[in-house]
């Protein structure tokens, strides 16, 4: 029943109980050091909460039930700053960590602390791809594009990835070095749809993975009808 406050600046996790109003800072400086190290976390079903590594070389890995820090190293598998940004509990116990500078697919198995990097290079590149990731009704975890022009899909039991192209259906702000900036962050909606959070583009972002045969997409030529459905643009992709 404790709120566990992820680090990124921080070189503490943060742990609150709201049945006492008590607040902890768990020292973790002798494990990870430096700014930005994590971008949110996963709580995984042995009590555990995973860490997604920004900045850090390491997972962070948190047991709320006797407030030890677990850094476990990644070098190894993946380099550079601004990795990965959130995380998502798959169905197979396994935390899918979304990428963001990273040409991979971070995976973490909190039971084993294993982590593996899937390599996507070879279906989406450059920086500031994704930021933020849902699990969809058939499994797949689905990444919301912050500059990439793709929705990415990741299926956790065979770790394939693929995009759906979205490219002039979502308008956002460009900016010269960076790119268009688009979605921060998604959640599933009550029907499995995920629902991306505009930050510079001009529309909520609606895409139907799931009990659809497609990966559809609804940018800004959408909307919600007088039945209270969404509407909903149909994409070239099959995930």
């Amino acid at each position: 029943g404790k709120v566990i406050f992820v680090p990124y600046d921080a070189g503490s996790v943060g742990v609150f109980d709201p049945s006492t109003s008590a607040f902890v800072a768990v020292d973790i400086s002798g494990s990870v050091s430096g700014t930005s190290k994590y971008s949110g976390g996963v709580l995984a079903p042995n009590n555990k909460v995973v860490f997604a590594p920004l900045h850090a070389s390491a997972v962070g890995v948190f047991d709320a039930s006797t407030n030890a820090f677990t850094a476990v190293d990644i070098s190894g598998a993946v380099s550079g700053t601004d990795k990965y940004w959130g995380g998502v509990m798959a169905l197979n116990g396994k935390v899918a960590f979304a990428p963001y500078n990273a040409g991979s697919v971070g995976v973490f198995d909190s039971t084993t602390n294993a982590f593996t990097a899937v390599d996507i290079s070879g279906s989406v590149s450059g920086n500031y791809k994704y930021i933020g990731s849902v699990l969809a009704p058939n499994g797949k975890v689905v990444f919301a594009p912050y500059v990439t022009d793709t929705v990415g899909v990741f299926d956790p039991s065979s770790n394939a990835f693929t995009t759906v192209d979205i490219s002039g259906a979502a308008p956002g702000v460009d900016d010269p070095g960076y790119g268009v900036f688009k979605y921060w962050g998604a959640v599933v909606a009550p029907d499995g749809r995920a629902i991306f959070a505009p930050h510079a583009a001009d529309s909520t972002g609606i895409f139907a993975l799931g009990e659809y045969a497609d990966g559809d997409f609804l940018g800004d030529a959408g909307g919600i009808g007088d039945d209270g459905q969404i509407g909903r643009a149909s994409c070239r992709e099959r995930v």
